[in-house]
């Protein structure tokens, strides 16, 4: 696939597949790397479970990739790149190889 298609991308690939919460675990982890390859490490030691949610956005031709994770009951969210792929797969391996290679799987003091 070129990086971006003459047509907006399938829903299928950047919508969140209905199913149990384990499921939806399940291919995050399987697209990370592992479930350990999904830690965030915080400034204060501690760690979250990081997950990327794919958007896409109307009008647009690409997929958008950020990665998710809760700290004290709050959502962060930072900017992972673009993952804009043929299937949902490739596109979380995109967006885990961004986030991994990248720098987000530790948290910044800007973040606050």
């Amino acid at each position: 696939m070129s990086r971006w298609g003459p047509q907006p991308p399938l829903a299928e690939v950047w919508k969140v597949p209905t199913g149990p919460r384990s499921q939806q675990a399940a291919e995050q982890d399987k697209a990370a790397g592992g479930r350990a390859a999904r830690v965030v490490r915080l400034l204060d030691g501690r760690t979250a479970t990081g997950s990327i949610r794919l958007k896409h956005f109307p009008k647009s031709r690409r997929i958008y990739a950020y990665l998710r994770y809760s700290v004290d009951g709050r959502t962060r969210t930072k900017y992972a790149g673009d993952a804009t792929a043929d299937t949902r797969e490739k596109a979380l391996k995109r967006a885990w190889s961004h986030a991994q290679t990248d720098g987000l799987m530790v948290e910044q003091a800007a973040d606050d």
